[in-house]
C-alpha cells in the first residue's frame, strides 16, 4: 500500500481489540492475542521512523464511519462490533469528526438467546464468531469460516437458521444500546450484519430500535485498513500538523 501511495506516508495507524491506551500508544490488555502492556507505538516508531497512532478497534472503526461513512455529520452515533470480541463505541457531539471523546465498552455480558437449545447465555459466550462457527460444526454444517457459513445460508436451512439466531441476538443487543443511549444511528460492524439480507433480518427483529437507525458500515475498502488510516488522517487534521 505504501509503495502504491500517490504521496508520502504520513504515519502508521494501529487498531487493536481489548483495552488500549491511546495517549501512550500501548495495548493494555488483549486476551485474544495474550498481550499485556505492549507499547506498540514505541516499537513501530523505532523500526520505521514514522509517527504512530494507536487506538481501540471500535473507536477507530466508529471514527472512520464518522469521517468517511455512515456517521458523517451524525450527532449521536453508536457502533457495535461483533467478531471474536464484542465491543461498542458511542459518540455524542455537536459538530466535527474528532473521535477522542468516544465512550467504549464491551457488551459480552448481555444475556441473549442461545443459537440452539432454547436457553440464554452471555453474548460473549454464545454470540461471537468463534461460538457461531462452533454451533455450525455441532449442527453438521461444513463451514470453516464465516464467509462460508454466509454462502451456505443461501441453500442450507441449518446454516440459515444459525444466522437467523445470530440476528435475533444482535437485535436484542441493539435494543439494549438504543434503550440506554437513544442514538440517531447504530452501525453494525464486523459480522453483526454481514450483508443486506442479514441487516434486514436484524431490522425485522428489533423491538425498540427504529429499523432505519440500523445500518452497515459505509466506509469503503477493508474496514480495518480504513479505520487504521483514519486514525492518522484525524490526528493530522486535529493537530493541523504532523511531526
Amino acid at each position: 500500500m505504501a509503495d502504491a501511495a500517490p504521496g508520502p506516508v504520513l504515519g502508521i495507524g494501529v487498531t487493536a481489540g481489548g483495552e488500549v491506551d491511546r495517549a501512550t500508544g500501548r495495548v493494555v490488555r488483549n486476551d485474544v492475542l495474550g498481550w499485556a502492556d505492549v507499547r506498540v507505538s514505541d516499537v513501530l516508531r523505532e523500526r520505521t521512523g514514522l509517527d504512530v497512532v494507536v487506538d481501540g478497534n471500535v473507536a477507530a472503526l466508529l471514527g472512520a464511519e464518522l469521517t468517511f461513512g455512515a456517521g458523517l455529520g451524525g450527532h449521536e452515533v453508536s457502533y457495535l462490533f461483533i467478531g471474536n470480541v464484542t465491543e461498542t463505541g458511542f459518540l455524542s457531539r455537536p459538530v466535527g469528526t474528532c473521535s477522542n471523546g468516544i465512550v467504549q465498552g464491551d457488551f459480552g455480558r448481555l444475556l441473549v438467546p442461545e443459537l440452539a437449545g432454547g436457553g440464554h447465555r452471555r453474548f460473549g459466550e454464545c454470540g461471537t464468531d468463534v461460538a457461531l462457527l462452533a454451533a455450525a460444526r455441532s449442527a453438521g454444517v461444513a463451514a470453516t469460516s464465516l464467509t462460508e457459513l454466509i454462502r451456505l445460508a443461501d441453500t442450507d436451512p441449518a446454516a440459515a437458521g444459525l444466522l437467523e439466531g445470530r440476528s435475533a441476538q444482535v437485535a436484542l443487543v441493539a435494543d439494549t444500546v438504543y434503550d440506554l443511549m437513544r442514538p440517531d444511528l447504530i452501525v453494525l460492524g464486523g459480522s453483526g450484519a454481514p450483508s443486506d439480507r442479514w441487516l434486514d433480518a436484524v431490522r425485522a427483529r428489533v423491538e425498540t430500535t427504529p429499523p432505519r437507525a440500523l445500518v452497515r458500515p459505509l466506509a469503503r475498502g477493508n474496514p480495518l485498513v480504513v479505520a487504521a488510516a483514519g486514525l492518522v488522517v484525524r490526528a493530522f487534521f486535529t493537530s493541523g500538523e504532523w511531526s
